[in-house]
């Protein structure tokens, strides 16, 4: 049970998208969440 709860957060650190209440979410609730950039991406 542990185990399966660790990989879960783990796709969600990955994917944050993937996680059950985001996917809920509409497209404007989405749009206003704070994700930070990837670090190849910062300048």
């Amino acid at each position: 049970m542990f185990w399966k709860a660790v990989k879960e957060c783990a796709r969600w650190w990955r994917d944050p998208l993937s996680h059950p209440d985001i996917a809920r979410m509409s497209e404007r609730e989405r749009a206003d969440l704070p994700f930070e950039r990837p670090a190849q991406a910062r300048p």
